[in-house]
């Protein structure tokens, strides 16, 4: 008797690229990057520039628009989630709100 071993692909997630952010007024930014196939969500974490506290916001479908606090400029990075794990974080953007 031959048995017959199936072992599904194994699915290694990437780090977002191609970040972009769009002004939406009001301290609305929507937030757009190109979708990795193995992500089931993203996070995106954010702070004020030149504080220290990270903020941290799940999201599942891209783009995705976040109302920030206030005016000024801001640091963010995106990273791509599954069940297995989460990736890298992309590397640092800014946002300056008006």
């Amino acid at each position: 008797m031959k048995l017959l071993l199936i072992i599904g692909m194994m699915c290694q997630l990437s780090v977002p690229t191609n970040n972009t952010t769009k002004d939406m007024g009001t301290n609305r930014i929507e937030f757009n990057w190109t979708k990795d196939e193995c992500a089931e969500t993203y996070y995106i974490r954010y702070k004020k520039l030149g504080t220290f506290t990270w903020y941290r916001t799940t999201v599942k479908n891209i783009p995705f628009t976040l109302t920030l606090p206030t005016h000024g400029a801001y640091v963010y990075q995106v990273a791509s989630s599954n069940s297995k794990g989460i990736s890298e974080w992309s590397d640092y953007n800014t946002i300056v709100l008006p």
